[in-house]
């Protein structure tokens, strides 16, 4: 309880430090699962394409280990983008819905 008033009293550093929290969370992260699909390299049936993935994902777990705060802020940014994104998709679906549904069944278009 108290270190929740403590960050409410303080609320930009509680943001930052959060912000590093997860982005550490997320650099070690990539790092174990750039380690893992090494170790399945053997097992896999596309070797190239998985030693890719792994050698990439331990680079960007380093990178973002090394640059915490660089890189929460990049990851704020992508999610952001990648939300708007996410809603102008939706939001076409949406308004092809009716069209989609006239052309299947003409019963369903009437409730939609």
């Amino acid at each position: 309880m108290a270190t929740g008033i403590i960050a409410f009293a303080n609320l930009p550093a509680a943001t930052v430090t959060f912000a590093l929290v997860v982005a550490v969370f997320i650099g070690v992260s990539w790092i174990v699962d750039g380690f893992v699909a090494l170790s399945l390299l053997g097992a896999d049936a596309s070797k190239a394409w998985t030693l890719l993935y792994a050698v990439l994902g331990i680079i960007a777990g380093v990178v973002v280990l090394f640059s915490p705060l660089y890189a929460a802020t990049v990851l704020w940014i992508m999610l952001g983008a990648s939300l708007v994104v996410l809603g102008a998709l939706q939001l076409m679906r949406a308004l092809t819905m009716k069209r989609d549904a006239e052309q299947i069944d003409p019963l369903a278009a009437e409730i939609v």
